[in-house]
């Protein structure tokens, strides 16, 4: 089994984004591999980050996305650096990752370098959901493992099972 990875480094950026009621997605950088994303890093900013939701996103066309898989979290992320999260999210060669905070006013650390899109409410679940294009680049990475090489692969897509 190889490596995944998915979503921009979690660096300490220029600016900070709030993720408190808004869902985003780094589509600057998606998947390189099908299998399991099992840690998600994030970077918290001026405020904790608590109990956020985590999601596998895929594109159905144009803006809009659909969760493959998502996960809620729960506990208080810190400011002062990268927090690592388990996780066990299923995830296919060119998805993106995403994150939502249900509450509280939670920040991560953030940019103008690249594309993420946005959505301004609880997205996580989602279905056919229309996102809005932002020049953000978020903390928000995830690593995980490849399913070793086999036909069930594409069956298993297609059954909604990754």
């Amino acid at each position: 089994m190889g490596a995944i990875s998915v979503g921009s480094a979690a660096t300490s950026r220029s600016s900070n984004q709030s993720i408190a009621g808004f869902t985003f997605i780094d589509i600057n950088v998606p998947s390189d591999g099908t299998g399991k994303i099992t840690s998600v890093d994030i970077y918290p900013a001026t405020s904790d980050v608590v109990n956020p939701l985590i999601a596998i996103f895929y594109n159905v066309g144009g803006n809009n996305y659909s969760t493959r898989s998502y996960t809620q979290i729960t506990g208080t992320f810190a400011v002062g650096g990268v927090r690592t999260i388990a996780v066990s999210l299923n995830v296919v060669i060119g998805d993106f990752i995403g994150i939502v905070q249900s509450g509280g006013s939670g920040r991560l650390s953030s940019d103008g370098a690249a594309n993420s899109v946005y959505y301004p409410g609880i997205g996580i679940p989602a279905v056919n959901l229309g996102f809005t294009p932002i020049i953000k680049t978020l903390s928000l990475h995830g690593t995980g493992v490849t399913l070793a090489k086999s036909s069930l692969v594409p069956r298993l897509i297609a059954m909604g099972q990754l």
